[in-house]
């Protein structure tokens, strides 16, 4: 009799650690699961030992919040704001000489801009939710107001160099994400579709499944939605930080969903602070998907994601990167890994690039040599 009672005890025992295992796994698997499998290893990016370099004049920062380039007529522009004077500085990205200042017309922080022509030049400020139409003088030709969704509770523009005005024909788009500390809702938009003529605009582009189904702290998660378009084969691309996916669309009615995930992100769990304001913490111990680049001089996607670290107190991250590259057809065709501060330095990952050359991260700013914008270069090259 007592060793039956031991058998039953062992096996209620048994079926106790079984079922806690498994809801630990179920636990532990609750979020943004990463399903994309398979990767090609055809491309990878090589380090240039030469770097780009852009003069700077007395009254600019090598701190750039915003930059582009812009080909006007013949010749490719490497253009960057100065958030100081509401400056565009404009240089002739072959030579890398100055030829041309824009002053934007404001008497507050410009937050973006997108030369149309030169004297057709639309830019926004963030604070007032205004959008302004100017020629090169600084003429306002047309102005309004894109507001909060929703009560203050929905899209919110958030534009960036990652996340740029971007213009297609009669229509321009401006990105943002949502600035409420809540899940995702049929409400929740990550673009503004503006007519050139300055007299309608709606929301599009609602956030993926994921972020209705699992709250991810809000803040980064919820607004540093990227964007970039393909003006060879007129598409749009979205990347989420939380989504492992890419969305991408020609009109905005229909969308496809593309597997995107880096193999150096398993999981973005769902944000587990509950009454806590950490989600800066949240965001270093996880993985992010930054941004997505659109390479018209390769046909290619790079898509930049932030890898899970430490966090660390004071203004210094040592977060690297993973760089996932892919194709005209969204299949993933490789994926590297660059360190942070041997191969890039994360406090000027805002200002990265892609140019003729190849695909630029800007160097730390050197305090003691501020007359210049530096930027180390990778090129795509196939393995």
């Amino acid at each position: 009799m007592n060793n039956i009672n031991r058998f039953f005890q062992k096996l209620v025992l048994f079926i106790g650690v079984l079922v806690f295992s498994q809801s630990c796994l179920n636990f532990e698997k609750k979020g943004s699961l990463n399903t994309c499998n398979i990767i090609s290893n055809l491309y990878k990016l090589k380090k240039i030992n030469s770097t780009i370099n852009f003069g700077l004049d007395s009254v600019s920062s090598a701190s750039i919040d915003y930059l582009k380039l812009k080909k006007i007529n013949d010749t490719l522009f490497f253009t960057f704001l100065n958030t100081y004077n509401n400056t565009i500085y404009c240089y002739d990205y072959d030579t890398k000489k100055l030829k041309k200042l824009i002053p934007l017309s404001s008497n507050k922080k410009i937050k973006a801009y997108e030369i149309i022509a030169w004297d057709s030049i639309i830019s926004y400020q963030y604070w007032d939710q205004k959008i302004t139409l100017q020629n090169e003088s600084g003429k306002i030709l047309k102005e309004m107001i894109i507001p909060i969704e929703n009560n203050k509770s929905g899209y919110c523009a958030q534009p960036s160099t990652i996340s740029p005005i971007i213009c297609r024909k009669d229509k321009f788009y401006l990105a943002g994400g949502i600035g409420t500390s809540e899940k995702a809702n049929k409400l929740s938009h990550s673009v503004a579709q503006i007519d050139i003529s300055f007299k309608k605009y709606n929301y599009k582009l609602n956030f993926p499944k994921i972020y209705s189904d699992y709250f991810f702290g809000g803040k980064h998660y919820n607004l540093n939605i990227s964007y970039t378009y393909n003006d060879k084969d007129n598409i749009f691309v979205f990347s989420f930080p939380a989504s492992h996916s890419l969305i991408s669309t020609k009109d905005f009615i229909t969308f496809k969903e593309h597997c995107a995930g880096s193999k150096h992100i398993q999981n973005i769990p769902e944000y587990s602070y509950i009454g806590e304001d950490k989600t800066y913490d949240y965001c270093t111990e996880n993985g992010f998907y930054y941004s997505v680049l659109y390479d018209k001089y390769n046909n290619l996607y790079y898509r930049v994601c932030l890898l899970p670290s430490d966090v660390v107190l004071g203004y210094k991250s040592k977060r690297d990167l993973s760089i996932i590259i892919l194709d005209s057809k969204f299949k993933i065709v490789g994926e590297q890994l660059l360190k942070n501060v041997k191969d890039f330095s994360i406090e000027t990952i805002s200002s990265v690039c892609v140019t003729p050359d190849g695909l630029l991260f800007q160097k730390e700013n050197n305090i003691t040599n501020d007359n210049l914008i530096s930027f180390i270069n990778y090129k795509i090259v196939k393995i």
